[in-house]
């Protein structure tokens, strides 16, 4: 066996040779990995959020009160909670819920045309008003008033048999969950001939009850408008309803992924800034078209504002609120509002962490129908 000799000088330059192969093999590994870190970071254009001190109310009752109380400082201290460090801010203590997939999204009805329209003969067929239910027993004066639509759509095979076996049954989403009302048009007067107004021009679908027709049994929905002025005791008139079922839909669904991404849906563009925790904030690159966002349930606190305004507060984070007053002309504290653009929007879920949710838009089929009203 020919034996191989290697001279010192030779070791030498092997081992530095070596070292400089494992050195360059460390760090070029070092140098991959910031590299594909700044690739990530770049998509973000701003620092993560702070993690807000949880203070229960009750702990800092007399602070709260003696900032709020304070002419000086009030408004000061509404900016901070209200808009500050909902912007500033995340509750990363807070758990994920159910996933969003698991819930009834409004696409998973998968409703046809016919039976849309079939909805709406119905819901026309039998629509009627009246006060709410406490002022129509107590034959109170009011401001609200009920429009009612009793035999909408019959009862699923399982909720019927559940009534059956339980005399009562589960209430579960269903499409009706998702119909949109809107003010047409109304004239109404009450029992002195004054003319009455509805103060807040817009209805809501407040509730749903079940009905029996011929031996079956229909789901119902429940229109309501309030602040009408003056108030009524008998009512006469009438008001002329849109009322729009969606057949189709196109969604999108965001994942922390989407960070720094831009997402198109319908003929808008969309800028997902910030989405950790319990927050999400997006821009609108361009809104060209009405669109909706789907989370899991549970109630939260949205904001809009301009997006150099939103950079100001994400560049100024983590801040007390005795050095955001110091700040105040950075933070345009004494500034009267103008009417700026609204390009973001921030939204803060109180009780749980988002792991996704969903853009979305619907398209809908729609029917003018006029209600008669006539209130004794």
């Amino acid at each position: 066996m020919r034996e191989l000799k290697i001279s010192r000088p030779s070791i030498i330059a092997l081992t530095t040779h070596q070292t400089f192969v494992n050195f360059m093999k460390k760090y070029c590994l070092i140098i991959i990995i910031i590299g594909v870190n700044l690739i990530s970071c770049q998509e973000k254009e701003f620092s993560s959020l702070e993690d807000k001190k949880i203070v229960e109310y009750f702990d800092d009752q007399e602070y709260f009160d003696s900032q709020y109380e304070n002419e000086e400082t009030s408004d000061y201290f509404s900016f901070y909670k209200g808009i500050y460090e909902t912007v500033t801010t995340k509750n990363s203590k807070l758990k994920s819920k159910t996933d969003i997939d698991s819930i009834n999204l409004p696409w998973k009805y998968g409703i046809k045309k016919p039976q849309a329209y079939q909805i709406l003969e119905n819901i026309s067929d039998s629509l009627y008003a009246q006060k709410d239910g406490y002022s129509n027993n107590q034959e109170k004066i009011t401001e609200n008033i009920q429009v009612i639509s009793q035999n909408v759509l019959e009862l699923s095979i399982s909720e019927l048999d559940e009534y059956k076996r339980n005399g009562s049954f589960e209430t579960r989403d269903n499409i009706l969950d998702h119909i949109k009302f809107e003010n047409l048009e109304y004239n109404l007067k009450n029992e002195n001939g004054d003319i009455v107004k509805i103060e807040e021009e817009y209805t809501w679908l407040c509730g749903q009850g079940f009905y029996e027709k011929e031996g079956k049994y229909y789901h119902g929905v429940q229109v309501c408008n309030k602040s009408l002025n003056p108030k009524y005791k008998k009512l006469f008139g009438y008001i002329e309803l849109d009322v729009n079922i969606p057949v189709e839909y196109e969604v999108k669904k965001v994942t922390k992924q989407d960070i720094g991404k831009t997402i198109s849906i319908g003929a808008n563009k969309i800028k997902i800034l910030e989405f950790d925790a319990n927050a999400i904030h997006y821009q609108l690159i361009e809104k060209n078209e009405t669109f909706e966002i789907k989370l899991n349930g549970g109630s939260s606190t949205s904001i809009k504002l301009p997006f150099d305004y939103y950079k100001k507060l994400r560049l100024k984070q983590g801040l007390d609120f005795e050095t955001v007053v110091e700040l105040k002309n950075y933070f345009e504290l004494d500034n009267e509002r103008k009417n700026y653009e609204e390009e973001v929007v921030v939204i803060k879920v109180d009780d749980y962490a988002i792991n996704n949710f969903y853009f979305y838009i619907s398209k809908f089929i729609s029917k003018k129908i006029k209600v008669d009203i006539e209130i004794n």
